[in-house]
């Protein structure tokens, strides 16, 4: 497996709190990425920013493919009423994939009074549309963050409540959740509002306060998949059902699984020991065994098709083409079915 290219967002992300900082700001603003957490962060602060004193008459909102181009250059084009600028709030219009040849024609000279900011799961980087957003505007990818980001960010987001967690603890919390940062931080505020009044959040805290899957069950879903055994795989994901915890954080978190199964494959490939696998993986090096054993029963084409299954269900789900405890149950079949004697794809 190639070593994935380093993440845009820190980057991505520095320039645009610089043009809120400074208040100046591009005519147009795209948001992407696969971490909804963050695509809600960005479109949030620049929504505050720009239209501070500009009142709801200067904003207009807009959402889903049938999105007319026409009514966002009208309303771009128009001076704003007793304020800086005009802003328009765009969300996943489809036109970023299939392109919009007026919104191309009409980034080349916009005015002034207007920034455009647009929310899409989808893009086309060969469209007219996309050349001239990146040439005129700023784009940021919200990319899934590593299991190292996460850490800092979990541990950046507790201190700033007072609170903190061993790593041990850390990593009991971690390891039973989704990588998803919407997830953890709702767990994360569970666990605060609990501890009001201490600063230490231990392991007992965790697994009492958190819905969040625990890290027995998913272990214990992982060991039926490298087994390809369908009824315990599937009784394991009845068992997390009945913690009351979603189908999608559960999909995510099979997900998390087999991306870092992936990254553990290429280690080993390299030779590398358990404290190196550790290091780059962000894992406790107390559990790396268990995922060295794990990949012992994947090829590495299996592993990839794998992700790619949970990655394109998390994408039907979004779109709402998939119903959820199927989108799970779905994985499992295509994971049981592969067979890795032979090095098979998972079908």
């Amino acid at each position: 497996m190639a070593k994935a290219a380093p993440s845009e967002y820190p980057k991505q992300r520095r320039e645009i709190d610089a043009d809120i900082k400074t208040g100046t700001f591009r005519p147009l603003y795209l948001i992407t990425g696969e971490e909804e957490y963050l695509r809600k962060q960005v479109k949030t602060n620049l929504r505050n920013a720009l239209c501070e004193g500009g009142g709801e008459n200067n904003l207009l909102r807009v959402k889903g493919e049938k999105t007319d181009p026409q009514e966002i250059i009208a309303f771009a084009s128009t001076m704003p009423f007793f304020a800086k600028r005009r802003v328009v709030i765009a969300e996943e219009t489809g036109f970023f994939k299939k392109g919009s040849e007026d919104l191309a024609e009409w980034l080349k000279q916009p005015p002034d009074t207007a920034v455009l900011v647009f929310v899409e799961s989808q893009i086309d980087k060969r469209t007219a549309l996309y050349k001239a957003a990146v040439k005129r505007g700023r784009e940021i990818s919200c990319d899934r963050q590593t299991p190292g980001n996460i850490r800092l960010w979990a541990g950046s987001r507790l201190k700033k409540a007072g609170r903190k967690f061993s790593e041990r603890t850390l990593d009991h919390f971690l390891s039973g959740l989704s990588g998803d940062l919407m997830h953890i931080e709702s767990e994360l505020n569970k666990l605060i509002d609990y501890t009001e009044g201490r600063e230490e959040i231990t392991a007992k805290d965790v697994d009492k306060i958190t819905s969040g899957i625990t890290t027995s069950y998913i272990f214990a879903l992982t060991d039926a998949l490298a087994e390809r055994n369908a009824d315990e795989a599937m009784r394991q994901y009845v068992r997390m059902l009945q913690t009351q915890e979603e189908p999608n954080h559960i999909l995510a978190m099979i997900a998390r699984q087999f991306h870092m199964l992936l990254q553990v494959k290429e280690l080993e490939q390299r030779h590398a020991g358990d404290d190196q696998i550790a290091k780059e993986t962000g894992l406790h090096p107390g559990i790396v065994y268990k995922y060295v054993r794990w990949t012992k029963r994947f090829s590495q084409p299996e592993l990839k098709r794998a992700l790619e299954v949970c990655l394109e269900n998390e994408q039907a789900l979004k779109r709402g083409r998939l119903d959820k405890k199927i989108a799970v149950e779905m994985v499992i079949a295509a994971v049981i079915s592969s067979e890795n004697r032979g090095g098979t794809n998972v079908a």
